[in-house]
């Protein structure tokens, strides 16, 4: 039996990976979480969790123009299981 396919959002190192970042942003830390959801989203351009959490905390750090952008991208991608009806909500909110 080969290698069974895992969707990115169900891969323990990205689910870890996630967890960490939520930490650091709750813990105050917004630039570092910034930091690494960039990286996140550069080294995955799918990983959709990681637009919508950057997209928030660009929100958190007045980056407007960047939230906006971030959440727009969700929209277009059009992704299986994620509540667009909120990121809409979310891209209102930041404008």
């Amino acid at each position: 039996m080969g290698h069974q396919y895992r969707p990115v959002y169900q891969r323990r190192d990205v689910i870890d990976q996630r967890v960490r970042l939520q930490h650091h942003r709750y813990q105050g830390k917004h630039d570092l979480a910034e930091t690494r959801l960039e990286e996140a989203v550069e080294a995955n351009d799918q990983y959709v969790a990681a637009r919508i959490t950057l997209g928030d905390v660009y929100a958190k750090n007045g980056k407007k123009a960047k939230a906006r952008k971030m959440y727009r991208s969700v929209i277009e991608m059009k992704p299986f299981g994620v509540d667009l009806k909120d990121v809409r909500r979310k891209l209102k909110a930041v404008r």
